[in-house]
């Protein structure tokens, strides 16, 4: 995946099987939820905050029993989603 295509909100797959994508704030990180096959998308849920946006990846955080985590995720390890 490119920068331009994250920034854009192209749906990407990422943690095997799992897809995800930029909100049009830029702000935050969507979990988007497939049927079986696919084809369609059953729901959306807010996932991650969106700390920054660089040249190679970004760096996203969300809190967990009061604990914040960080994760940096490099573009190039992203999967543009083609269904």
């Amino acid at each position: 995946m490119k920068k331009e295509d994250f920034i854009a909100g192209v749906e990407f797959e990422m943690d095997f099987g799992t897809f995800f994508k930029l909100e049009q704030d830029q702000r935050s990180i969507s979990k988007v939820y497939r049927s079986g096959d696919r084809s369609r998308v059953v729901m959306e849920d807010h996932h991650m905050n969106v700390e920054k946006i660089g040249k190679i990846g970004f760096e996203a955080y969300t809190y967990l029993l009061g604990k914040k985590i960080v994760r940096k995720v490099r573009f190039d390890g992203l999967e543009v989603f083609k269904g």
